[in-house]
């Protein structure tokens, strides 16, 4: 049995910025701005690249309309230029679905934070793979 490869879903990291406060809520816009991001970089109907995008991340949006129009929401609001952080989706939906301690919620906010720091003058600079 062939094991499928991690998914990782690619966003800005100031979409993390209130995680503390509602962490729900961030990961929920994260993945609403993959879904819109997903939809920009491929073509088709727009209800059919919803499915794509759910497929391919394996997120099925309740709301598929809201989802697409929140992700658009705050894809326009940030510089295509922001500082981009990749998790991978288990630990994007275990946060999502699961209560955390402030301990890991922290842990959590912390996991893109040394990327930010070494790309904050060029967010297009690879990490050197000493770091």
């Amino acid at each position: 049995m062939k094991k499928d490869k991690p998914k990782y879903l690619t966003f800005p990291v100031a979409i993390l910025k209130d995680s503390l406060i509602d962490v729900s809520d961030c990961v929920s816009n994260a993945m609403n701005y993959c879904l819109y991001d997903y939809c920009q970089r491929e073509t088709g109907s727009k209800d059919n690249l919803i499915d794509m995008a759910g497929q391919f991340y394996g997120i099925n949006w309740g709301n598929k309309s809201g989802a697409f129009n929140s992700g658009k929401k705050i894809y326009e609001s940030l510089s295509a230029r922001s500082p981009k952080t990749s998790i991978n989706t288990t630990m994007i939906f275990d946060f999502y679905k699961n209560h955390k301690t402030e301990f890991k919620l922290l842990f959590f906010l912390a996991f893109p934070l040394p990327y930010v720091l070494f790309c904050k003058s060029s967010p297009t600079q690879k990490l050197p793979m000493s770091i």
